[in-house]
């Protein structure tokens, strides 16, 4: 069964390239759908080993400009929720959008994909979201 998290009506586009936004935005319904609190987690990605993502500055105003992060959702298991990843990778690739979905879990299961830590917390995606505006 399909359950709302916030977004709406949005597209496949609508939600590529967005993982700030997006993230933030359906955060509360997905805790809500999880059951336990999860962290927003800025960052960078490193994709077969190649870094696509850097987050290579604690500076918001400088990432936002940049755009050279990625967000996440991290859960206190361990585990990682990525609403919007799987969606841009298959743009870029020009893939069918019918098999764009969420990737969760440990990320020992997505072993070509490599989730980097920079920086957690609401505030600091608030933050982010906001410099510029």
């Amino acid at each position: 069964m399909h359950k709302d998290l916030g977004a709406g009506s949005l597209t496949p586009h609508d939600i590529a390239f967005r993982c700030a936004e997006i993230s933030w935005r359906m955060k509360r319904q997905f805790e809500e759908i999880v059951n336990t609190k999860v962290l927003l987690t800025l960052g960078g990605l490193r994709i077969e080993g190649i870094s696509n993502l850097s987050a290579s500055t604690s500076n918001l105003v400088e990432l936002r400009k940049s755009g050279d992060y990625h967000v996440w959702w991290s859960l206190p298991s361990g585990e990682i929720t990525d609403v919007t990843l799987a969606t841009s990778m298959l743009i870029l690739q020009g893939r069918d959008l019918s098999k764009a979905q969420p990737l969760a879990g440990f990320t020992t299961q997505f072993p070509q994909i490599e989730w980097v830590p920079k920086l957690v917390g609401d505030n600091v995606i608030r933050q982010l979201l906001t410099y510029g505006h």
